[in-house]
């Protein structure tokens, strides 16, 4: 993955970075809990590398797909929007 990705959000100690397509990768989200990272397809919320402890990857999961529509809709030329965390 070549683009650096992009802090979205933070919450339970997870945060979440988001990165664009580009030439040779998909884009995608990057979780960190701790030491662990887990990169997901932006379309399927599958974790195509890494892992997060079981609660950690549910409560991604769970934000994903409270933010589905907006995640599907960004605009590459547009600055990201400020994306709430999950509560």
């Amino acid at each position: 993955m070549s683009i650096s990705p992009t802090l979205l959000t933070r919450f339970y100690g997870i945060e979440l970075h988001y990165a664009p397509a580009n030439d040779d990768d998909p884009p995608y989200l990057r979780a960190v809990y701790g030491d662990e990272t887990a990169l997901f397809d932006l379309y399927t919320c599958e974790i195509v590398s890494g892992a997060l402890p079981r609660r950690a990857e549910a409560m991604v999961r769970e934000w994903f797909y409270a933010q589905q529509y907006t995640l599907m809709n960004l605009d590459p030329d547009a600055p990201l929007p400020a994306l709430p965390p999950l509560i």
